[in-house]
């Protein structure tokens, strides 16, 4: 039953979005404070030393699980954007060579650096490494922040081995519901397309919660991603693909098609949240 209203939904809110004009429009400051109050504070993401231990397992073991067993016969790995790198330590647990790089060194947990991951600060764009040095690239929770994707994209592949495994698992994207990062700080899903910046950094100001920081993530929609994997079809070989959608706030788009309309010609933009995906280098 739940399924079914939720198909409804999805039906009603496409055929709202493809009917609306594509003039830019914006919601009001009025809205936007009415709103609001009508979405329930948003979970933490988790950075306790319990959180970042049980998440660098879980994803570990759906790494390792998700090229139907191939990707435990790797024995050097390199992590983009592994922040507390926790995942990394999993891996050298069960013997890869693990190698963890991330803009900045400030999140590196002691406990995978005491384990001996291997980790440096460095862009990701620009790797420090020669070519063909791993049997596996991967990255969780990165690739929407990551301004230039695709030049990570491509310095992934050049230190790839031939027959290794490039694993990519991220989302929000920038047009779903939460794709602005921002939940902490204006709870309204959508909000990045519904109001100019201006408008919700007068909003964060005024009732005291943090600023929010677009350049923490790099606008890509989902089509440009979809593009970028097109780009390098002749390179390598897509073994997994997922795009998992969240359609739990279309009634917003319903309500106010033509701002979304305006932002974006691809109803899927709204819709899909997630990239799962494992290719391997050709």
């Amino acid at each position: 039953m739940a399924s079914e209203r939720k198909v409804r939904q999805t039906v009603a809110a496409r055929r709202a979005f493809e009917a609306a004009p594509s003039s830019p429009e914006w919601l009001n400051y009025q809205d936007l404070e009415r709103l609001n109050e009508a979405y329930p504070p948003l979970a933490s993401y988790g950075y306790s030393n319990d959180s970042y231990y049980q998440r660098g397992w879980e994803r570990s073991q759906e790494l390792l699980q998700s090229g139907g067993g191939k990707l435990k016969k790797c024995r050097k790995s390199l992590e983009l954007g592994c922040w507390d790198g926790m995942v990394s330590y999993f891996l050298h647990q069960q013997g890869l060579q693990a190698h963890a790089i991330d803009l900045r060194d400030l999140g590196f947990d002691p406990r995978a650096v005491e384990a001996g991951v291997k980790f440096q600060a460095m862009d990701a764009t620009a790797l420090d490494f020669e070519d063909q040095t791993f049997d596996l690239v991967f990255s969780y929770s990165s690739f929407e922040h990551f301004h230039h994707a695709d030049e990570v994209f491509k310095e992934g592949l050049r230190v790839l081995q031939p027959g290794g495994y490039f694993f990519l698992a991220f989302g929000p994207l920038y047009m779903a519901p939460t794709g602005l990062h921002a939940g902490l700080s204006v709870r309204v899903p959508y909000c990045q397309l519904l109001w100019p910046e201006a408008t919700l950094h007068q909003f964060t100001d005024e009732i005291g919660t943090e600023r929010i920081d677009y350049a923490h993530v790099n606008g890509w929609s989902l089509q440009r991603y979809r593009n970028l994997w097109q780009a390098y079809a002749h390179e390598v070989k897509t073994i997994r693909y997922h795009e998992i959608p969240n359609v739990r706030h279309l009634d917003l788009v319903q309500r106010y098609p033509s701002c979304f309309r305006s932002k974006t010609d691809a109803f899927e933009d709204l819709i899909v949240s997630s990239i799962f995906v494992l290719f391997q280098k050709r």
